[in-house]
């Protein structure tokens, strides 16, 4: 049977057309993949926030209360030095412990210099990562995937947008993206201004627990109101610690943001 030319190209047509198809398809796939891990990453990093801030607001509520306790203690440290002094060290444990806890829940310096900016870009890694891996699985005529785009049947699904259509416009992805940054670095600089006020309500509360403390402490012996050598010292420990505690929060929840100010 004789073939001409045009009969010829009208053979080739739905060929080309179906070859175009499915690299739409495949281009399609391979975003979905990516934006599929990018919203699964975003899922978690939402649940872990939402975890670490039940954990955080659980310390407010303790320095809360700790500072209504702190209150009724002084109003007892002129009458009786030795006892509030006690009561103040007991007080500074568990101060020291609501500190731990806050900071045990995280904070804003995973690189450990307070850096906002650094962290919000840190933590868009995994996400990138993640999508490079997914991108990567999706490519054109890799095993089994590249077979089946091959079947006249998929390449149909291709043609109809079953599977996504179109790749989604790159610009939009820029803004997305870059909206996306706006709103982790806002989040995160508001969370550092949470963790340092919390830090600074600490430290007035380790103040005011260090005075009631040395006003027995630094008493002379056989004074009124003072406390055996040995127990003074303890005492003293106590705060000591406290303060260590507050210093090694601050640490943790990322040093200073003196550029947040």
């Amino acid at each position: 049977m004789k073939i001409d030319a045009s009969s010829l190209m009208n053979l080739l047509t739905p060929l080309r057309v179906s070859d175009q198809a499915r690299e739409e398809r495949l281009a399609a796939q391979a975003e979905a993949k990516i934006r599929d891990a990018r919203t699964a990453m975003e899922a978690l990093s939402k649940r872990r926030s939402e975890a670490s801030e039940e954990r955080k607001a659980l310390a407010r509520q303790k320095i809360e209360q700790l500072k209504q306790r702190l209150q009724m203690v002084q109003s007892m440290a002129s009458a009786d030095p030795k006892g509030t002094a006690r009561l103040a060290a007991q007080l500074a444990r568990e101060l020291g412990a609501a500190v731990k806890e806050y900071a045990a829940a995280g904070g804003t310096g995973a690189a450990g210099n307070g850096s906002v900016a650094r962290t919000s870009a840190a933590a868009e890694a995994p996400i990138d990562g993640e999508a490079t891996a997914a991108a990567a699985s999706a490519e054109p005529g890799s095993g089994a995937e590249a077979s089946a785009a091959g079947t006249p049947e998929t390449q149909k699904d291709g043609e109809n947008g079953e599977d996504g259509g179109k790749p989604a416009n790159p610009y939009q992805q820029a803004i997305d993206q870059q909206q996306a940054r706006a709103a982790e670095f806002s989040r995160r600089t508001e969370q550092a201004r949470a963790d340092q006020e919390f830090l600074g309500e600490a430290r007035k509360l380790a103040a005011q627990i260090r005075a009631m403390v040395r006003n027995a402490a630094d008493r002379s012996p056989g004074e009124e109101g003072s406390v055996g050598p040995e127990e003074a010292r303890e005492l003293k420990a106590t705060v000591a610690e406290l303060d260590r505690q507050i210093e090694t929060a601050q640490g943790d929840l990322g040093g200073s943001i003196s550029i947040l100010v």
